[in-house]
């Protein structure tokens, strides 16, 4: 029997400037990134930056002013 694996898809875009906390949607200068996750990770933003943080080793060495964008939790083959 042949074991499926989920996958979660993320497309995320940001934008560098101040807008008030306000995305600019006709702003030329956004930065894009694409992630996959198949396990328990978790999505950051430091500046304009967005990364998948999958294992503490890497958490550990993130920088402090990061902010949580999302929890992903992998249980019972699905994820959460």
């Amino acid at each position: 029997m042949k074991k499926h694996s989920t996958m979660v898809s993320v497309e995320a875009v940001t934008w560098s400037r101040e807008s008030y906390g306000l995305f600019d949607y006709e702003s030329q200068h956004v930065s894009r990134r694409n992630l996959k996750a198949s396990s328990s990770a978790k999505i950051i933003r430091i500046k304009n930056d967005i990364r998948l943080v999958t294992d503490m080793y890497n958490e550990r060495n993130v920088c402090e002013n990061s902010k949580t964008l999302a929890l992903l939790k992998h249980q019972d083959g699905m994820i959460c």
